[in-house]
Protein backbone atom coordinates (compact mmCIF):
# COMPACT_ATOMS: atom_id res chain seq x y z
CA UNK A 1 0.00 0.00 0.00
CA UNK A 2 2.59 2.47 0.80
CA UNK A 3 4.65 1.69 -2.31
CA UNK A 4 1.38 2.22 -4.24
CA UNK A 5 0.82 5.60 -2.49
CA UNK A 6 4.27 6.60 -3.30
CA UNK A 7 3.91 5.78 -6.91
CA UNK A 8 0.43 7.87 -7.34
CA UNK A 9 1.92 10.71 -5.73
CA UNK A 10 5.18 10.64 -7.70
CA UNK A 11 2.93 10.14 -11.13
CA UNK A 12 0.73 13.26 -10.05
CA UNK A 13 3.28 15.58 -9.33
CA UNK A 14 4.98 14.83 -12.65
CA UNK A 15 1.43 15.80 -14.08
CA UNK A 16 1.57 18.89 -12.75
CA UNK A 17 5.05 19.17 -14.05
CA UNK A 18 4.13 18.90 -17.49
CA UNK A 19 1.52 21.55 -17.32
CA UNK A 20 4.08 23.30 -15.33
CA UNK A 21 2.06 24.28 -12.51
CA UNK A 22 -0.48 26.21 -14.58
CA UNK A 23 -2.97 28.01 -12.16
CA UNK A 24 -5.61 27.62 -15.09
CA UNK A 25 -8.92 26.01 -14.01
CA UNK A 26 -9.33 23.75 -17.01
CA UNK A 27 -6.27 22.18 -14.82
CA UNK A 28 -7.76 21.61 -11.82
CA UNK A 29 -8.32 18.00 -11.82
CA UNK A 30 -4.78 17.86 -11.84
CA UNK A 31 -4.11 20.28 -8.92
CA UNK A 32 -7.15 18.31 -7.41
CA UNK A 33 -5.30 14.81 -8.03
CA UNK A 34 -1.95 15.84 -7.08
CA UNK A 35 -3.58 17.21 -3.58
CA UNK A 36 -5.06 13.60 -3.01
CA UNK A 37 -1.90 11.64 -4.00
CA UNK A 38 0.06 14.20 -1.11
CA UNK A 39 -2.92 13.21 1.10
CA UNK A 40 -3.05 9.72 0.60
CA UNK A 41 0.76 9.42 0.85
CA UNK A 42 0.85 11.30 4.29
CA UNK A 43 -2.14 9.36 5.92
CA UNK A 44 -0.22 5.42 4.29
CA UNK A 45 2.51 6.77 6.05
CA UNK A 46 0.98 7.87 9.31
CA UNK A 47 -0.29 4.07 9.32
CA UNK A 48 2.16 2.63 8.28
CA UNK A 49 4.40 4.02 11.45
CA UNK A 50 1.66 2.99 13.67
CA UNK A 51 2.51 -0.95 12.64
CA UNK A 52 4.37 -2.93 15.14
CA UNK A 53 7.52 -4.39 13.61
CA UNK A 54 6.16 -8.09 13.88
CA UNK A 55 9.84 -9.65 12.92
CA UNK A 56 12.99 -8.41 12.76
CA UNK A 57 12.90 -8.55 8.88
CA UNK A 58 10.13 -5.21 9.36
CA UNK A 59 13.00 -2.60 11.34
CA UNK A 60 14.24 -1.70 7.46
CA UNK A 61 11.00 -1.18 6.04
CA UNK A 62 9.83 0.98 9.12
CA UNK A 63 13.47 2.72 8.11
CA UNK A 64 12.57 3.21 4.29
CA UNK A 65 8.88 4.55 5.98
CA UNK A 66 11.15 7.06 8.20
CA UNK A 67 12.94 8.39 5.26
CA UNK A 68 9.89 8.60 3.27
CA UNK A 69 8.23 10.97 5.71
CA UNK A 70 11.36 12.73 6.53
CA UNK A 71 11.90 13.43 2.86
CA UNK A 72 8.53 15.34 2.52
CA UNK A 73 8.78 16.84 5.63
CA UNK A 74 12.23 18.51 5.19
CA UNK A 75 11.96 22.33 5.14
CA UNK A 76 15.50 23.01 4.86
CA UNK A 77 16.92 23.71 1.53
CA UNK A 78 18.83 20.39 0.38
CA UNK A 79 17.85 18.53 3.68
CA UNK A 80 15.79 15.77 1.41
CA UNK A 81 18.60 15.29 -0.99
CA UNK A 82 21.12 14.64 1.95
CA UNK A 83 18.14 12.11 3.37
CA UNK A 84 18.64 10.45 0.25
CA UNK A 85 21.96 9.98 -0.25
CA UNK A 86 22.26 9.04 2.96
CA UNK A 87 19.91 6.37 2.22
CA UNK A 88 21.99 5.11 -0.72
CA UNK A 89 24.73 4.94 1.04
CA UNK A 90 23.79 2.65 3.97
CA UNK A 91 21.14 0.93 1.77
CA UNK A 92 23.19 -2.60 2.15
CA UNK A 93 23.57 -2.27 5.36
CA UNK A 94 20.44 -0.24 7.19
CA UNK A 95 17.86 -1.15 4.85
CA UNK A 96 17.85 -4.77 3.75
CA UNK A 97 16.72 -7.79 5.84
CA UNK A 98 19.49 -9.96 6.76
CA UNK A 99 19.04 -13.69 5.69
CA UNK A 100 18.22 -15.64 3.06
CA UNK A 101 14.35 -16.65 3.93
CA UNK A 102 11.17 -16.01 1.99
CA UNK A 103 10.42 -13.41 4.35
CA UNK A 104 13.68 -11.46 4.32
CA UNK A 105 13.38 -11.57 0.25
CA UNK A 106 10.13 -10.68 0.38
CA UNK A 107 10.84 -7.44 2.35
CA UNK A 108 14.56 -7.01 0.19
CA UNK A 109 12.23 -7.41 -2.82
CA UNK A 110 10.40 -4.04 -1.67
CA UNK A 111 12.80 -2.13 -0.01
CA UNK A 112 14.40 -2.25 -3.30
CA UNK A 113 11.81 -0.90 -4.89
CA UNK A 114 11.06 1.43 -2.44
CA UNK A 115 14.40 2.53 -3.52
CA UNK A 116 13.86 3.30 -6.90
CA UNK A 117 10.31 5.14 -6.18
CA UNK A 118 12.42 7.28 -3.73
CA UNK A 119 15.13 8.13 -6.26
CA UNK A 120 11.79 8.85 -8.52
CA UNK A 121 10.66 11.20 -5.96
CA UNK A 122 13.35 13.34 -5.60
CA UNK A 123 14.35 14.13 -9.29
CA UNK A 124 10.83 15.58 -8.92
CA UNK A 125 10.96 19.65 -8.80
CA UNK A 126 9.51 19.79 -5.64
CA UNK A 127 13.17 18.87 -4.24
CA UNK A 128 14.94 20.68 -6.73
CA UNK A 129 16.00 23.68 -4.05
CA UNK A 130 19.35 22.16 -3.90
CA UNK A 131 21.70 19.75 -6.22
CA UNK A 132 22.96 16.43 -5.11
CA UNK A 133 26.57 18.14 -4.88
CA UNK A 134 25.81 20.67 -2.81
CA UNK A 135 23.47 18.77 -0.66
CA UNK A 136 26.61 15.68 -0.16
CA UNK A 137 28.84 18.55 0.57
CA UNK A 138 27.11 20.83 3.39
CA UNK A 139 26.81 17.98 5.73
CA UNK A 140 27.50 14.29 6.31
CA UNK A 141 24.97 12.18 4.99
CA UNK A 142 25.73 9.23 6.81
CA UNK A 143 25.96 10.99 10.28
CA UNK A 144 22.63 12.67 9.59
CA UNK A 145 20.73 9.50 8.56
CA UNK A 146 22.13 7.83 12.13
CA UNK A 147 20.94 10.88 13.89
CA UNK A 148 17.18 10.81 12.19
CA UNK A 149 16.90 6.58 12.72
Amino acid sequence: MLLAALHDFIAAERDLEEISYNQDPAYSAWMRDAELAHERLTETLRSFHGLDAEVREDQPLKRMAKVIDEMLGHEEPGGARRLHLAMQVAFFTRFQASGIGATAMHRNGLLVQARHLVTAMIQLPLFDSASLEEAASEHDAETEMWAAF
